[in-house]
């Protein structure tokens, strides 16, 4: 069989950075002004959340009745409490629910906005890279048209094209997360300096086993959409040489090398998926003792309050899930944004040339039409029926 168009060989570190940017950089011509909106929102949500972080401190220490503290924090919340005359446990304590609760209600109705401008930006990119493509076929030159192979543009527009969604989608969700936790951040440093430095350090140790997987889940996804094209261009050439199999016993041929290419692609899925399993064990463990080694150190190393110590370990809860949810989605996009570069491929192989999009009626030639100058050939062999 031919080898179908767009294979090559595997990508490097260095392919993966170039179709990483070439896909941020369509994506945000795309989103325009309405992905400035959508990141501000982010940020905004997270500073409400940072905000509700922030509190945590002084609400255990009314909780348990112990110091929060000196800093700039303690008082600006003194400050607080004198103008709102919250003297007492009691009057305190509710003030500080009654805040919390409302952070948490402005954050839920910005996030609930950002989540929504997110979701119709992504579908709209995916919709338009799907009609640039067919704008460019339309606007090919014909023989160019022709030399394509089916397989290549079938698998673009139906499978493909999910994976573009796909990483649309991981791009804007890592985006999203890395906003959030870099709030967390931020609060943790603000709250104890040293034990968020600690903590950081011990996560970004556990970050660094997943990015050993970018280029693994990067090679994976291309060889996904190679083998696509492959396992269409094999079913194509099956079908438009059904006759000549069949006449030939070559039939038996045809099933083995799709069997073939079926085969490789379970191996190379089973293979990513046990490396995967593999890294998400090690990143569990690596959370689990963070947050172990964060309370032996802030108590008995920094002799720092409880309060305090408590409230660190609530933002790590808070910080590790997001965190190893960007390392999971950093390799899902690695592995899904060959299929955009399969895209951009294509379009640089059809041209420049878009179709001219005219609304015109098509033209109506009066008159009948006439047969002139046809030819009819008998076989002389057989006598013409009825």
């Amino acid at each position: 069989m031919d080898k179908p168009e767009g294979m090559e060989s595997g990508p490097t570190l260095s392919g993966l950075l170039r179709q990483a940017s070439a896909f941020v950089r369509d994506f945000a011509a795309f989103a325009g002004v309405s992905g400035v909106i959508a990141a501000a929102l982010a940020v905004l949500a997270a500073c409400f959340e940072g905000v509700g972080l922030l509190l945590l401190v002084p609400l255990l220490s009314v909780i348990t009745s112990s110091d929060s503290g000196s800093g700039w924090s303690h008082r600006l919340l003194a400050q607080a409490f004198e103008i709102t005359g919250a003297q007492t446990r009691t009057a305190r304590l509710s003030l500080l629910l009654g805040v919390f609760a409302v952070l948490v209600v402005v954050r839920a109705i910005i996030v609930a906005r950002r989540n929504i401008m997110l979701s119709q930006i992504e579908a709209g990119f995916v919709d338009t890279v799907r009609v640039r493509l067919a704008r460019r076929l339309a606007g090919a030159p014909w023989p160019v048209v022709a030399r394509l192979q089916h397989a290549r543009v079938t698998q673009l527009m139906s499978g493909d094209i999910h994976r573009v969604g796909a990483a649309t989608h991981y791009m804007v969700q890592f985006a999203a997360a890395l906003v959030i936790i870099g709030a967390q951040i931020v609060i943790a440093f603000l709250i104890a300096p040293l034990l968020a430095a600690v903590a950081l350090f011990l996560i970004a140790a556990g970050a660094a086993i997943g990015f050993f997987m970018l280029l693994r889940a990067h090679d994976f996804g291309a060889k996904l959409s190679r083998m696509g094209i492959t396992l269409m261009h094999e079913t194509s050439q099956f079908l438009g040489g059904l006759k000549l199999a069949a006449g030939q016993n070559r039939q038996a041929n045809f099933v083995a090398e799709f069997t073939d290419s079926l085969d490789q692609l379970r191996r190379e899925r089973l293979a990513y998926i046990r490396q995967e399993n593999r890294n998400r064990l090690a990143a569990s463990v690596i959370a689990g003792l963070v947050g172990a080694i964060i309370a032996f150190v802030g108590l008995v190393l920094f002799d720092v309050q409880a309060a305090v110590v408590l409230a660190m370990l609530f933002i790590l809860s808070r910080i590790s899930g997001p965190a190893m949810q960007m390392s999971q989605m950093l390799q899902q996009f690695a592995g899904t944004v060959p299929a955009h570069t399969e895209f951009l491929r294509l379009e640089r192989d059809l041209g420049t040339r878009d179709v001219v999009n005219t609304r015109s009626a098509p033209t109506i030639v009066p008159g009948a039409i006439v047969f002139r100058d046809v030819n009819f050939h008998y076989d002389r062999t057989r006598r013409a029926g009825a």
